[in-house]
């Protein structure tokens, strides 16, 4: 299990509220779950390769253990017919009885995240911005507005959560940290827009994600998204037609609960 993640957290966990047993105990959690999550992706398919926060242990994961707002994303290798563009979903369930932990697998044909640019990545913190203004539960609105805020501050393509949040060394990026692992509530929107404030963005799409930020839902803040993602997101293509499809979705169901983890 990579262990950057938590050992950034082991010297942040204090600002989170948490005494040293505490963190303990959610740690053992955190490791368990995902040797469990990784031991039940192998058992739908041995080909699938997990990438994203539970590959780098920065997934969302409760203080009780009983819920993640993480999806997991699995690229399927050594296929017979290749295919980038395909994408199917799949759901697994862990434990037993109340502790039931419910999760979506999303199977890509591909792997992009070694071929972002920082433009790309940046405009993929833009998208969960926008899409925490038709989240339908606060939870899943602060945790997508601070997804989004470390995703925008990043300095590199590959640049985790945690780093983000232990480069800035603020308050509030290491408390949006603590919202992305699920061991902090919340963090008020208008701490977050000073924090992007602060640090400045060359991003021709900053102005947007603090619209969706501090406006909520705006229709042609939206088209304007989808029409950068159309024209500049050229890194990886069947990505870009991915994304522009959650770009959509967001445009024509606002308020709704269709996006059920991130």
């Amino acid at each position: 299990m990579p262990s950057q993640t938590l050992d950034i957290a082991s010297i942040a966990y204090p600002a989170w509220g948490m005494k040293a047993a505490e963190w303990s105990h959610y740690s053992v959690l955190r490791r368990r779950t995902w040797a469990e999550v990784h031991q039940a992706v192998s058992s739908v398919d041995q080909r699938l390769a997990i990438g994203g926060s539970w590959a780098a242990n920065d997934f969302h994961l409760t203080r009780s253990g009983d819920s993640s707002l993480s999806d997991v994303d699995a690229v399927i290798l050594q296929r017979d017919v290749a295919s980038t563009r395909l994408h199917v979903e799949r759901h697994i369930t862990l434990g037993a009885g109340r502790n039931v932990l419910n999760l979506r697998v999303s199977v890509h044909g591909a792997s992009y995240e070694d071929k972002l640019s920082l433009p790309d990545a940046h405009c993929m913190g833009v998208i969960l911005m926008a899409q925490s203004s038709v989240a339908a539960e606060s939870k899943l609105r602060r945790y997508l507005q601070c997804k989004s805020a470390l995703s925008l501050l990043r300095s590199r393509p590959a640049e985790r959560y945690g780093e983000v949040a232990a480069r800035i060394g603020s308050e509030t990026a290491v408390r949006m940290y603590g919202v992305k692992l699920g061991v902090v509530d919340t963090v008020e929107a208008d701490q977050i827009r000073r924090e992007l404030a602060l640090a400045g963005s060359d991003l021709p799409l900053h102005d947007l994600a603090v619209k969706f930020l501090v406006g909520g839902f705006d229709r042609s803040a939206l088209l304007q998204l989808l029409s950068y993602v159309d024209s500049h997101f050229h890194t990886v293509e069947w990505l870009r037609d991915y994304l522009a499809a959650k770009v959509l979705a967001t445009l024509i169901r606002p308020g709704g609960s269709w996006y059920q983890t991130a």
